[in-house]
């Protein structure tokens, strides 16, 4: 583990005289003391999130109706939908307990990150349906006509995106908030395979047996992509995860216009529509193999490998995926014997915290050897690190101090 030099303008105020022992702390203290300048240092403590490795943890699995799968985190819910075309159903699973509870009409399920609200397509029926996810109880019925059959929640730019069928396949744009129709039909073409959206962008994604296209608004019209199918976005870093019609697995900049490809990769299996997700606060992307029993992991910028989840012989293939950020968890269903299960699993990612301990250095400028003793009198001072001061004070922090015996510091000024 390497030192960390933090140095930059700060306002501190105390002075310790160091004539005399400074403070002791509990298992470390910071120390100055200088041969050609008086110092002056602050007790100083750090914490530090650092990554705890740890093996994939199963916390559950449980029967469930269907495979579709999304997930509102702010609530911790789990949405489950599926069914027939004539009649698309909805169950939500509380994301403790994993007690099931119906919540009606609809399948094609996105969640409003902003509202906590689930928007649902109830396919023949003609409109989309807008619940809250904290009273399950409907806000509003939009009627579109034709066939919706999926939705894709714009949280930021407060649009929802829905994808129909029947009569021409077709897209429309609809207020998060009024639920007022922004923009519809925009015939695609071609038969509806999925809808995504990009936050960071406003963007919308739709993918068709007629190919790739987009819409940008305030332009709501359909345009064709140099790319094929958006399967995921990080909104976080503004990227797209594309799936080739040759099975490429593509990382493009989503911040670009048009799109610019940054990473092309063979994916372990073949991917479909709902098979990858992503959390971006542990940098991660899940892919689901829908042949067989394991989820790929990979680094979410670069696409390199970072392992694979099993999820046990039992499990002949993975459907649907979500990621809980979170509580770094991992939702996926999966076919057991030929009927849907849910499993829940940790990430092996958890993020802990720990304790260093340093020195808050105080002088003119010029370069400071920092030392380290086990007692501040009589003790044997022994180098760490040399640092620069430029025109304030310098925090350094000992990312060693936390495994170390009990350490203090002092700071002595370089010719």
């Amino acid at each position: 583990m390497t030192n960390l030099k933090q140095c930059r303008p700060g306002c501190f105020s105390s002075l310790m005289n160091t004539s005399s022992p400074p403070p002791r702390g509990r298992r470390f203290a910071s120390y100055a003391a200088s041969v050609a300048t008086l110092l002056a240092s602050t007790l100083l403590w750090l914490a530090f999130p650092v990554p705890v490795s740890a093996q994939p943890t199963i916390i559950t699995n449980v029967a469930v109706p269907w495979e579709g799968l999304t997930m509102d985190s702010t609530l911790n819910q789990i949405y489950i939908f599926g069914g027939e075309n004539w009649a698309p159903e909805t169950v939500v699973l509380d994301g403790t307990t994993f007690v099931q509870s119906g919540m009606g009409t609809g399948w094609g399920g996105s969640v409003d990150a902003a509202k906590s609200n689930y928007w649902s397509a109830t396919v023949y029926a003609g409109t989309v349906i807008a619940r809250s996810g904290t009273t399950h109880s409907t806000l509003a019925q939009v009627s579109l006509g034709y066939c919706p059959m999926t939705t894709a929640c714009d949280a930021v730019n407060r649009r929802v995106w829905v994808g129909a069928q029947c009569g021409g396949d077709m897209v429309f744009a609809i207020d998060a908030d009024n639920y007022s129709v922004l923009a519809g039909p925009l015939n695609t073409g071609g038969t509806m395979s999925s809808v995504i959206a990009n936050p960071a962008t406003g963007r919308a994604y739709i993918y068709t047996s007629a190919g790739s296209t987009r819409v940008k608004p305030p332009v709501y019209s359909l345009t064709a992509n140099a790319f094929d199918r958006v399967v995921a976005v990080n909104e976080s870093s503004n990227l797209l995860y594309v799936v080739s019609n040759s099975g490429e697995f593509q990382i493009r900049n989503g911040a670009a216009d048009p799109e610019t490809l940054l990473v092309s990769l063979t994916p372990p299996f073949s991917l479909g529509d709902r098979s990858v997700a992503v959390n971006p606060l542990l940098n991660r992307l899940y892919l689901a193999n829908g042949s067989s029993n394991d989820i790929a992991v990979l680094d979410a910028i670069s696409g390199q490998s970072l392992g694979n989840i099993c999820l046990g012989s039992e499990v002949s293939s993975v459907r649907w995926i979500a990621a809980d950020p979170p509580r770094n968890r991992i939702m996926a269903t999966a076919i057991v014997a030929g009927s849907p299960r849910l499993f829940v699993i940790q990430d092996c990612f958890v993020l802990g915290l720990t304790m260093h301990a340093g020195i808050t250095i105080f002088g003119p400028p010029g370069q400071y050897q920092v030392e380290s003793a086990t007692t501040p009198n009589g003790g044997t001072w022994s180098p760490v690190a040399t640092v620069t001061l430029t025109n304030g004070p310098c925090i350094y922090v000992d990312l060693n101090a936390c495994i170390s015996a009990g350490r203090f510091y002092r700071a002595l000024k370089l010719p």
